[in-house]
């Protein structure tokens, strides 16, 4: 019996890379990285200059102090990036790669300062990993990577995928990757997924989604705020054009500003061709009803705030600046804004003219999205985690700082540390009010959560004033100095796994090679102190859930392997050790809750041929999962297969294809056969195989309760969840009213299914405000029946692309479900059921007839995806020791 398998590859999968590398512990002046000799910061004292370019010094003094640096042949490993040049400093970024193959995430940075006889090295940073010796050759071709990528992300509408080549992943001795990018739709959402598939394994070794928005994936749409302003525009006759020419970018390197409108169709035809002209000259109506007047007078202000920095244009090199304006969704306006880093320019959309202006209105939003791409073309921070949260503060912070310094808002403002404070026309618009964000909140290291990596990419909203609020104390201390020394930290000092005490050694010495004073760098400190954003701080939080299996991978959104309950039994995919996760595919492994065995590998040894063991289900004593083949370099296909204890492996189901994703009880299997399209399958064990679900549009997830098989039904149209009788032919349907696929009345978002003896569950938001009910259907009678309704305080809450939405799991007596961070926000002020509603996603359990649901763990961190186990036990994961456990609470 199985809970359906996650929705969308969005998150990063295994712990290991999930804190890598871990927190240094400071020394005087040097900050070791885990798992290499190399320091992550180190400060150099004068010493003899070293001779030739600046690259060559750098190589000659790195070669020289092996002992220091750890870093033998550097010209051998190390690749050049970028030289820049100040008036007394130069900057060589180094790039590690080991046989040819780029290391992710692996940048060094030497600062040299300038000497009458060549150049003294000042300070190095960043990270390079000594200890690294990957895989030579990748088992399979990069079409076998892109059709496991693919499968992997089956959910979401994938318009193309872009390969990036084999890269090696700095875990353990080195895993070698492809590293492909998936780009299109997930339910309406725009996705743009960075994955990173095991070239040994064809496992998921990294992923997640690098579109970068600003605050909630919704935002509404508007006119202008009505400002007459002079643009800097290029007269094409009969034509004029939103183009600027007038920046020193374009006599420099040809770049322009550029504004462009999608016109309402998807963002996907976003394009340089479809600029926006006018007949006059003159630009109004129209143009200032979807924003291109305000992106591109923004865009204008943003290039000049970078250029007084020393920065031509976002790429440093001249590079033209373009925005999008009037993009949809889906067919639907876009309630967002985002800095697309793949085609290189700023979308932005325009929904609801009645409750928001278009979000290029707002300069604080556009200057936060085009800092994404000074982001990407300088310290590239990975959009996960702290680093990710970091990537987001620097561009509050730079936002905000370009909006204060254009209108005059003086920093003590109450407002002056809002983020998009100028998008709502009402005061409490919806789906959101304003501001976004405010950097003074009041957020400090005691407050972060590690969250589940598929929930906001691991915290990098949810976190990010932490980081970004320290950034404002320092210009609320500084002024326009911070600017200076904040920039430069993240232009010359940041590398792409940065934490936030990397940021901290950062800025102090960007501000030490910028000649700050002793007051200001001690300004700098104080603020990281006041913040609690010291060495150390980011120590696991303390569980009081029992721990079943520690740091186990993978989980979450790609989750194939995701944990499954039968009775007091589960299984789960894991890697035996974490040290072989370049080199042996998943394996799969059992247990108990009572904790009377340890969780044993059930998976037998992998024959040359198998690159992973994925899925898995438990029925009883047997486990039941997908066994990944690779032969002659063919395309991959996927078996059914099973074991019970000691005995050998039995084959329930050989492929042609790609069978995935299998749930079974008694002798009833069914699983996903994926193809043009994904349908459901399924067999009695020694009988014919059945196709329950096909033709258009996708049927996932299938749940196997006795006879009873039940799957989400993703096409056409709306969602909705079938369920049927394999002996006798009995089928249930629950789907959205006539009405809403009439677009007549509200409608509704259902969810994927669970079933146990004769209840088949769902979540299901009616009115689609994030805020849903958890319903049963008595597939004897087919009366339905709402469990816990939408007025309760304990409602689950999804936020459409936020996470999964909540699955719920059932003993046949009690129904366990998680609901996410913000489940009782519009009860905070009347409920004293929690005492932490902010914090995390929580879990509830209830009685099958339905009453007062309870908790089942408020523990601070994130706990998700839970099971049931027999009588009240629940099952479930949780990061609150950083970390992704396995853990079980007996009693809520």
């Amino acid at each position: 019996m199985k809970r359906p398998a996650p929705l969308l590859a969005l998150v990063l999968l295994f712990a290991s890379v999930v804190t890598l590398p871990a927190s240094a512990r400071r020394g005087s002046v040097t900050f070791y990285a885990t798992g290499s000799r190399a320091p992550r910061f180190a400060t150099v004292e004068s010493g003899r200059p070293f001779m030739g370019p600046p690259v060559t010094a750098a190589l000659d003094f790195l070669g020289g102090h092996v002992a220091r640096f750890g870093i033998r042949s550097p010209a051998k490993h190390l690749d050049v990036l970028e030289v820049s040049r100040s008036e007394d400093r130069t900057l060589v970024r180094f790039g590690q790669s080991v046989s040819g193959v780029p290391v992710w995430g692996a940048q060094y940075l030497v600062h040299l300062e300038r000497a009458s006889e060549g150049f003294t090295p000042v300070t190095v940073n960043g990270h390079i990993f000594t200890e690294l010796d990957p895989p030579a050759k990748a088992a399979f071709p990069r079409r076998v990577a892109e059709q496991l990528a693919r499968v992997r992300a089956r959910s979401m509408v994938t318009q193309n995928v872009l390969h990036r080549g084999l890269t090696v992943l700095p875990i353990g001795r080195g895993v070698l990757a492809y590293h492909l990018i998936l780009r299109g739709e997930f339910l309406g959402r725009p996705v743009s997924q960075e994955m990173f598939i095991n070239a040994l394994t064809g496992t998921v070794a990294l992923t997640y989604n690098n579109l970068q928005p600003d605050g909630p994936t919704q935002a509404p749409g508007q006119t202008t705020h009505g400002e007459q302003v002079t643009l800097d525009v290029f007269e094409r006759s009969p034509l004029w054009e939103l183009r600027d020419v007038s920046k020193p970018m374009f006599a420099s390197h040809g770049g322009e500003i550029t504004t462009h409108d999608i016109e309402g169709r998807s963002i996907y035809l976003a394009t340089v061709n479809n600029l926006v002209t006018s007949p006059e000259q003159m630009f109004d109506g129209k143009n200032s009803v979807s924003g291109a007047v305000d992106a591109h007078l923004n865009a204008s202000r943003v290039y000049d705030f970078y250029y007084e920095l020393g920065r031509d244009s976002l790429d440093g090199q001249g590079g033209s600046i373009v925005s999008s304006v009037n993009a949809s969704e889906n067919g639907e306006p876009m309630y967002n804004a985002f800095w697309d880093g793949v085609t290189e320019q700023m979308v932005y959309g325009n929904p609801d003219p009645s409750q928001f202006h278009p979000f290029s209105a707002s300069l604080d939003v556009v200057g936060h999205e085009l800092t994404h791409g000074v982001t990407q073309y300088t310290g590239n921070l990975a959009y996960i985690n702290q680093s990710g949260a970091m990537n987001e503060a620097y561009s509050d912070y730079f936002g905000n700082a370009i909006d204060v310094k254009v209108t005059g808002t003086p920093m003590d403002d109450p407002e002056a540390g809002y983020l998009g404070e100028a998008l709502c026309k009402r005061q409490r618009s919806e789906p959101f009010t304003c501001p976004l964000r405010d950097l003074n909140d009041g957020t400090t290291a005691a407050d972060y959560i590690y969250f589940l990596a598929d929930l906001d990419n691991g915290g990098v909203h949810l976190n990010s004033t932490i980081y970004g609020g320290t950034l404002w104390d320092i210009r609320e201390a500084l002024g326009e100095a911070a600017d200076r020394y904040i920039y430069q930290a993240l232009a010359a000092y940041t590398t792409p796994i940065d934490t936030f005490v990397d940021g901290r050694n950062s800025i102090l010495a960007a501000a030490d090679e910028l000649g700050a004073s002793d007051s200001d760098k001690a300004a700098i400190q104080d603020a990281f102190d006041a913040r609690g954003l010291v060495d150390g701080w980011d120590a696991a939080s303390a569980s009081d859930a029992v721990v079943l299996m520690e740091d186990v991978a993978p989980v979450t959104n790609v989750g194939f392997s995701e944990p499954q309950l039968d009775g007091d039994r589960f299984a789960i995919g894991d890697y035996a050790d974490k040290a072989q996760i370049c080199c042996s595919g998943l394996q799969i492994f059992s247990g108990t809750l009572t904790g009377s065995e340890s969780p044993e590998q059930v998976s037998p040894g992998e024959p040359s041929t198998t690159i992973s063991d994925e899925s898995p289900d438990v029925a009883g004593n047997r486990v039941v999962w997908s066994r990944i083949h690779l032969q002659d370099a063919q395309p991959a296909f996927a078996d059914i297969v099973s074991r019970i204890g000691s005995e050998p492996m039995k084959k329930l189901y050989r492929s042609g294809g790609l069978a995935m994703n299998p749930s079974m009880d008694g002798r009833l299997v069914a699983w996903e056969s994926i193809g043009g399209n994904t349908d459901i399958q399924a067999r009695y064990v020694g009988g014919r195989v059945r196709t329950l679900a096909g033709g258009r549009g996708d049927q996932l997830m299938p749940f196997v309760d006795g006879d009873w098989v039940a799957w989400w039904d993703q096409g056409p149209g709306l969602p909705r969840v079938e369920a049927v009788n394999v002996r006798t032919g009995k089928r249930h349907t629950v789907e959205v009213g006539r009405a809403c696929l009439q677009q007549r009345g509200p409608c509704s978002l259902i969810g994927p299914p669970s079933v146990r003896g004769h209840h088949l569950l769902w979540y299901q938001d009616k009115k689609l405000d994030g805020v849903g009910s958890i319903r049963a259907l008595d597939l004897r009678s087919g009366a339905r029946s709402v469990l816990v309704p939408e007025s309760s305080s304990a409602a689950p809450v999804w936020v459409l692309g936020l996470t999964n939405p909540p699955v719920p799991s059932t003993n046949g007596r009690f129904v366990v479900y998680s609901t996410e961070l913000n489940y009782a926000l519009e009860f905070a002020l009347d409920s004293d059921l929690v005492e932490n509603d902010q914090v995390g996603r929580d879990i509830f359990i209830v009685p099958i007839g339905g009453g007062n649901p309870e908790l089942v763990t408020n523990d601070r961190a994130d706990q998700a995806f839970p099971l049931l186990g027999s009588r009240r036990r629940v099952m479930f994961l949780d990061s609150s020791h950083a970390t992704t456990d396995l853990v079980i609470r007996e009693v809520p």
